[in-house]
C-alpha cells in the first residue's frame, strides 16, 4: 500500500504557480500554517526564517524570471550554511553559532532556481549517530531515522514540498525510509559540498527528500542543468512511459547480499516487489556480488570514522565534555584508526567502485531494502544502515521508494541503486518501478 500522503508535491506547486492558479506567498503562508500546526509535535525544525521566506516570496510573484524552483519552500539539514541563519551543526558546542554570511552552494543553486529556504531542519550530533529531538510523522514513539532527521519528518508531514540533507553511510536514504517519503542520493561528487559541515571527504553527498519521483527529477535538474524527460509533464500524462510493454526493456537485479539482516516484513516485500515488476514484464535476477564485497560495509565503516576523527579533531580535542559518550567514543576510535589500515580501505573501495560498475552490464538498477524494516520504536537511537554502506561507499546513486508498509501502518522502503554519475537513468528507473507497483495496487 502507497503510504505517502497527499500534500501537495514540488511539481504539483510548480505547475500551480505556472498557472497563476497559486502565488508564491500564498504557498508559503501555507506551509508556514502547517509548521505551524505540527512542530510542537514532530519537532523537525532547528531554526525557522519566516520573514525571509515570506519577502523571498513575495518578490518571486513580482519577478518575470522564473526558475525549475519557483516558489518551491525547502528545508535545509543544520550542517548546510543558508545565509543570515545559524548553522549549529546539532551540537552544543554551536549553540550561539553566528549566522552564515552565505549560501552553501546547493543552496545557492537551489535559490538561484527560485527555491525558499524555509529554515533549518534538525540533524544528529554533528552529523553522527547521536539523535535529534525529531520525531517520525508515521508515529511519534518511532525514530524517524537520521542523521537527516528534521528533512525527512519535514517533507513526510507536510512542512515542506522538499528539504535537503547529507548523507555518509544513510543518512538520506534510511530517513527517508522510515517517514515514508522519496529520498535520492546523487552520484558521489555530483553536488558540490561547499557551505557544508564536512565529516568525510570521501563519503559526504548532498541529497534531497521529496514526495515523488518527479520532485527528485525537479531537484537534480536544477543542480546539474540537465533535462529530464518528464519535467513538463504531470504524470498521468507519461502513462505510456510506465506501460509494461515498456517495462519489458527493464533489467532489474535483486542483490542478496545481507537479505539476512532484513526483517520477516522486509523479505516479504523484496519478494512481493520482485513478483509484481516481473509480472509487469521486468526481467529480475538474484545476484550474489563476488567475495570482494565481502568487506565493503566495513571498510565504508573504517573510511567514515577515521575521516570523521580528522575533520571534528576540534571539537574533539576542546570541546569533549559538550560531545554525547557515543559521539566521543566513535571519534576515539576513528583516531586510533592506522594510516595502513585507512590507506588498504581506501584501495580497497577504489577496486570495487571499477568492479561494481563493470558487474552492472545490461542492467537498469539494482534493487535492495533501503533498511531492515520499518523504523525502531524508540527515539534513542536511528536505526541501521547495513543497507545502505555499500552503495555510499561505491558512490551509487540511490533512490528510496516509499511504497509498502508494515502491518502496524510503518513505512517500508524499497533501495534503487544505479551505476555512477548515471543518476538521470535511475530517476527514469524508478519512476517506471513506482507507477508499475502502483499499478498493481489500483488493481488489487
Amino acid at each position: 500500500m502507497n503510504v505517502l500522503p497527499k500534500f501537495l508535491t514540488a511539481t504539483e506547486a510548480r505547475q500551480q504557480l505556472a498557472t497563476g492558479t497559486l502565488s508564491c506567498e500564498a504557498l508559503v503562508r501555507q506551509c508556514f500554517a502547517r509548521i505551524d500546526e505540527r512542530e510542537m509535535v514532530i519537532d523537525a525544525w532547528q531554526f525557522l526564517g519566516r520573514e525571509a521566506a515570506i519577502a523571498q516570496a513575495q518578490a518571486l510573484d513580482k519577478s518575470s524570471s522564473k526558475g525549475l524552483l519557483h516558489g518551491i519552500p525547502m528545508g535545509v539539514k543544520d550542517i548546510i550554511d543558508v545565509a543570515g541563519m545559524p548553522t549549529r551543526n546539532g551540537s552544543m558546542i554551536f549553540a550561539d553559532a553566528h549566522k552564515a554570511s552565505m549560501d552553501a552552494a546547493s543552496v545557492a543553486m537551489a535559490r538561484m532556481a527560485g527555491a525558499i529556504p524555509f529554515g533549518k531542519t534538525v540533524t544528529t550530533e554533528l552529523a553522527g549517530f547521536t539523535p535529534g529531538r525529531t520525531r517520525n510523522p508515521r508515529n511519534l514513539e518511532h525514530t524517524p531515522g537520521g542523521s537527516s532527521s528534521g528533512s525527512a519528518a519535514a517533507v513526510a508531514d507536510g512542512h515542506v514540498p522538499l528539504a535537503i540533507g547529507t548523507q555518509t553511510s544513510g543518512s538520506v536514504i534510511r530517513p527517508a525510509a522510515y517517514c515514508g517519503v522519496f529520498g535520492f542520493k546523487p552520484s558521489f561528487g555530483l553536488i558540490p559540498r561547499g557551505g557544508v559541515k564536512l565529516q568525510s571527504d570521501t563519503l559526504d553527498t548532498v541529497g534531497v527528500f521529496a514526495r515523488s519521483v518527479d520532485d527528485l527529477a525537479l531537484w537534480y535538474a536544477a543542480m546539474t542543468g540537465a533535462r529530464a524527460t518528464f519535467l513538463d509533464q504531470p504524470s498521468h500524462q507519461n502513462s505510456h512511459q510506465n506501460s509494461p510493454q515498456n517495462s519489458r526493456s527493464l533489467r532489474i537485479n535483486i542483490i542478496t547480499r545481507l537479505l539476512d539482516h532484513a526483517d520477516m516484513e522486509m523479505g516479504v516485500t523484496v519478494a512481493e516487489a520482485s513478483d509484481v515488476l516481473s509480472t509487469a514484464g521486468v526481467k529480475i535476477r538474484d545476484i550474489k556480488l563476488p567475495a570482494i564485497f565481502d568487506d565493503a560495509e566495513a571498510d565504508q565503516r573504517l573510511i567514515q570514522l577515521s575521516e570523521m576523527a580528522r575533520h571534528y579533531a576540534w571539537e574533539h580535542a576542546e570541546y569533549r565534555d559538550l560531545l554525547s559518550s557515543q559521539l566521543a567514543n566513535a571519534l576515539d576510535e576513528g583516531a586510533r584508526i592506522s594510516k595502513e589500515a585507512y590507506r588498504q580501505a581506501m584501495q580497497r573501495s577504489d577496486v570495487l567502485r571499477k568492479q561494481a560498475d563493470n558487474l552492472f552490464g545490461d542492467c537498469d538498477a539494482w534493487l535492495m531494502p533501503a533498511a531492515p524494516g520499518g523504523a525502531p520504536k524508540g527515539l534513542d537511537a536511528t536505526g541501521d544502515p547495513v543497507f545502505n554502506r555499500l552503495p555510499t561507499l561505491l558512490h551509487q546513486p540511490a533512490i528510496n521508494v516509499p511504497h509498502y508498509q508494515t502491518k502496524a501502518g510503518l513505512p517500508l522502503g524499497l533501495q534503487l541503486v544505479g551505476m555512477r554519475h548515471q543518476d538521470e537513468k535511475l530517476l527514469n528507473v524508478a519512476r517506471q518501478v513506482q507507477a508499475l507497483l502502483k499499478a498493481h495496487q489500483d488493481v488489487y
